[in-house]
């Protein structure tokens, strides 16, 4: 299909026709809804009946989306991951089917979905020509092509229009660009756009005070960029791109009908055109260099060896057949760079070699490369092999046994508003991440990955976006260290699917099915016999309000951890490991917070679930077939047929390295604040030589409230409770400032430390503070409250206890239990909310207060309607006296269960009460303890 080109002499006229296209080229559409599959199906009535057995439901998987000031980036996308972890699987689901479908229709609705999920418009491409109306050339255009033999012609013509108006798109953003910021020249942003996700060895002879300039000046960089960024003009780059490459697909199908006459008829040519040099290549070995805006080579072994493309901001290729060796710098092959790149090669087995945002990257654009047939080999450096960062990054590969080979950021890695895809639809495939870039936050001997589906933010201004890997077929290994196969970080989804084959995944750290930070990862395997090793904080764990996921459908699979893993998790985090089927082996070390496990923070827990569905299995010897356990509070081990803590012997040791202290304050806080390994052993001597300084390191530290960094708020909230130990009367006032200030950080520092140490004359501010508009202001107001624990804030806990927020009311029960009567009928009230972060909020508050008679308790227990959370209500126990008449009263409650309500309580058997665990096991003690105070 084509479409007459109106004549119009060079690129600057399209750029105006193509500005009132923009709005018609792709109507809008509604919104693609999550499809479930059978197998996502039984995926949640495994996670349900896991739930069930801890007194839960899948609305307690829910996790709270606006915790943190949200960033121009964050959209409804990435709120959805949070209100439904397990709909992001869904989704991902759906988006793979259709990209291996490789058909128009699906490539259309996943464009759909993307763009939706970058907070687009959520458009579909529609055809770019009309085949009715001839072309027509630019004059300088056509007497160049007046060369051209009439099959040449012809050939050309099928490719021109998608190349032009790529150009012109590409014209018009660079044009437009510069107004987004004027003080930022257009140049200087592409570099610093660059730069800013561009990995780095770092000089491990920098000094502290070098590293931390060069952090400040990153975060201006990033600051600048942030600012800069256009989604408008990403998205008609987006749409433009994904427009031209299904035009490129439709016109390829058409001319390959004649291969032979083309091989018989196509001569080499090159010549200059004003969107750069066009090249057309016959059957012959042709030998590309340089900068091309579009090459068309019909046959032959081919070596294409090509510059940069940033100065041409398109370059497409489309190869039909030979063995081709192909070379690029940064920005080459199939790379979007402010611009469009594609590159299709049909046949052949081919070999890609490249640097950096290269092989299927868009930065700021859409790049994307699709090889249709052979056993090629894939080289690139740093984000690339399906890059995407404010863009659209694919790299597709129909067939064959095919070697990926990348340093970082790479094979489907998607940053802040961009998607990275690598589709792999059959072979026997190797996916390798060999990164030389350290882990200087960590570890010293491991390097960061961020490949094989990884998504990435940058904490804390910009939110992450989506990396997806999808392999159809074959017996695949997958190899990274840190960071990778199935791994998001900071408001990214980062997913890897293999639907079949044996495949062999091997990490270190973070990776398959690893949600860190406000993020997402996940793993699907769907069969196989397959062996997953990684070391820690992967296998389906979530850290830190995230989620990780791991689920395998079928095969007799292995399982290899140390710590941390197979659905075990922290922070607040969901954790889910789900194999449905296969007689499986599953090797711990460190059997404590693994295989179902998840610890309590911030005054609650969340959920961390091993869930094994059938097959006979090998565990370690305290876990076994057809069975449950309770592993924490919020943790389960479940092995059934089912119908449809902090490292520290892993942790590297810092470096042995001597250190001096400043003496200046500005500088005593970079050192107290160093996050690199090798800094460390200064840091604990900072803070607490800032903690002696008095007023003037107070005075320094009231402008540094407002830091969003991690490191420097942990120094806030170690040095400050120091200086109020030595000034309490000037860091009381600080702290109240910090409350009534206008920016959250500070707020929550000063909240923090407040907490911390127990500030009773702030309890009148913290109060009013319950009544502010802001949930979380008032959650953080009543969770200060209840650390201060002052009988006079007790009516504004009873009326947090009420709010209509449950992240309000879940902090507000935390303290507000420790003090109440078991009789008052707000408790009973918490103990059957809906949501567990309230219920078991309520319960944790009662179990750590004073101790109460049984016969306070049980009357909770017995009158607790709701059947589906009464595994929660047995916890309860954990707060009873166990004195002699406590011990009576139990033995005969006891007595009177049938064996379902018995089960439910030796689950919780850890934190019930020695005395009673006796009287459980018909031993009962004759030394019952005096009641606890």
């Amino acid at each position: 299909m084509l479409l007459r080109l109106l004549g119009l002499p060079s690129v600057m006229a399209l750029c105006a026709a193509l500005a009132v296209l923009s709005t018609s080229i792709l109507p809008a559409q509604n919104k693609p809804a999550y499809q479930h599959s059978e197998a996502h199906r039984r995926l949640l009535h495994g996670v349900d009946t896991a739930l069930s057995v801890l007194g839960m439901r899948m609305a307690d998987l829910s996790m709270p989306a606006d915790l943190l000031d949200r960033d121009r980036h964050r959209n409804a996308f990435h709120d959805r991951l949070f209100d439904d972890p397990l709909a992001s699987m869904a989704w991902t689901d759906t988006i793979a089917a259709k990209l291996i479908a490789r058909q128009d229709s699906t490539w259309r609705q996943v464009h759909a979905s993307l763009v939706t999920a970058l907070g687009s418009y959520g458009r579909r491409p529609q055809p770019l020509a009309d085949e009715s109306s001839p072309i027509r050339y630019p004059p300088e255009m056509e007497r160049a092509a007046r060369r051209l033999n009439t099959t040449s012609r012809r050939l050309l013509d099928r490719y021109i229009i998608g190349t032009f108006k790529a150009a012109a798109v590409a014209m018009n953003v660079t044009q437009l660009q510069p107004t987004m910021n004027p003080g930022l020249e257009l140049s200087s942003f592409k570099k610093q756009l660059d730069s800013m996700w561009t990995p780095s060895s770092e000089d491990d002879k920098l000094t502290l005070w070098q590293v931390y300039d060069g952090e400040q000046r990153s975060r201006e960089s990033t600051d600048a960029v942030n600012r800069s960024l256009s989604t408008v003009l990403n998205e008609s780059l987006n749409d433009m791109g994904m427009a031209v490459y299904l035009d490129i697909l439709e016109q390829n199908a058409q001319a390959l009908r004649n291969h032979a006459g083309l091989l018989d008829s196509v001569k080499s040519v090159v010549f200059q055109t004003s969107v750069g040099r066009i090249a057309i290549g016959g059957r012959g070995t042709d030998l590309y260099t340089g900068s091309y805006a579009l090459i068309i080579d019909v046959g032959g072994n081919d070596s294409y060896d090509l510059a940069s493309s940033d100065s041409a901001m398109t370059q497409i290729i489309i190869d039909m057949d030979g063995d081709d060796v192909y070379r690029g710098q940064d920005h080459t092959l199939g790379s979007g760079h402010f611009g469009i790149g594609v590159l299709i090669d049909h046949a052949g087995d081919d070999q890609y070699t490249a640097r950096d945002f290269a092989l299927g990257s868009g930065v700021y654009g859409f790049g994307i490369l699709h090889d249709m047939a052979g056993n090629d080999v894939y080289r690139s450096r740093s984000n690339s092999q399906g890059a995407g960062i404010v863009g659209m990054g694919m790299l597709l590969d129909d067939s064959g046994h095919d070697l990926y080979v990348c340093a970082s950021q790479s094979q489907a890695f998607g940053a802040t508003r961009g998607v990275g895809i690598l589709s792999d639809n059959a072979g026997n495939d190797r996916y390798i991440a060999v990164s030389p870039f350290a882990d200087v936050l960590r570890y010293d001997d491991h390097q960061v990955s961020f490949a094989q589906g990884a998504a990435l933010g940058h904490r804390p201004t910009m939110s992450g976006g989506i990396g997806l890997l999808v392999d159809a077929s074959g017996n695949d290994l997958y190899s990274c260290d840190i960071y990778g196969q199935g791994t998001g970080y900071w408001f990214g989804l980062g997913a890897l699917i293999d639907l079949g084959g044996d495949d062999r995944y091997d990490a270190y750290q973070y990776a398959q099915g690893s949600g860190v930070h406000f993020a997402v990862g996940l793993l699907t395997d769907a069969s196989g016999e397959d062996v997953y090793r990684s070391h820690g904080v992967s296998q389906g764990c979530g850290h830190d309000i995230a989620t990780g996921l791991l689920r395998d459908h079928a095969g007799n699979d292995t399982y290899m951890c140390e710590s941390l893993s197979l659905g075990a998790g922290n922070a607040n985090a969901v954790s889910i490991l789900y194999d449905e089927s296969g007689q499986d082996s599953y090797s711990a070390l460190n059997e404590s917070n693994t295989i179902g496990y998840s610890d309590m923070r911030r005054g609650y827990g969340m959920i961390g679930l091993f869930i094994d569905g059938g097959g006979r299995d090998r565990y370690g010897e305290t876990l076994r077939n057809d069975t449950v356990v309770a592993k924490s509070t919020y943790g389960l081990f479940l092995d059934a047929e089912l119908d449809g803590t902090q490292r520290s012997s892993s942790q590297t040791p810092p470096s042995a390295s001597s250190y001096t202290l400043t003496s200046s304050i500005d500088s005593l806080f970079i050192q107290a604040s160093a996050s690199h390994l090798r800094f460390q052993n200064a840091v604990s001597p900072a803070r607490k030589e800032l903690g002696k300084r008095g007023q003037p390191a107070l005075a320094f530290l009231e402008t540094q409230l407002s830091t969003q960094m991690p490191r420097e708020r942990l120094t806030l909230e170690i040095v400050l409770p120091d200086l109020y130990a030595s000034d309490r009367d000037s860091t009381i006032a600080l702290l109240r400032r910090g409350l009534l200030s206008d920016d959250n950080a500070s707020v929550t520092i000063a909240a923090t430390v407040a907490g911390k140490v127990k500030c009773r004359e702030l309890v009148s501010t913290l109060t009013d503070m319950v009544s502010s508009a802001s949930w979380r202001r008032r959650r953080l107001a009543v969770a200060t409250l209840g650390e201060i624990g002052d009988s006079a804030s007790i009516p504004a806990l009873r009326a947090a206890c009420k709010d209509v927020h449950p992240y309000v009311r879940q902090r507000a029960a935390s303290a507000y239990t420790r003090y109440v009567s078991s009789d008052d009928p707000l408790l009973a009230t918490l103990l059957a909310d809906t949501l567990q972060v309230v219920r078991m909020a309520a319960i944790e508050g009662l179990a750590r207060g004073a101790k109460r008679p049984l016969s306070s308790i049980l009357p909770l227990i017995d009158g607790h309607a709701d059947q589906r959370s009464l595994p929660s209500m047995m916890r309860l126990l954990a707060a009873s006296d166990t004195t002699a008449s406590d011990i009576d009263t139990f033995t005969q409650w006891w007595s009177r269960q049938d064996d379902s309500r018995k089960g439910l309580v030796r689950r919780i058997s850890a934190a019930v009460p020695g005395p009673l665990i006796r009287v459980m096991d018909g031993t009962t003690s004759s030394s019952p303890t005096e009641p606890r105070k």
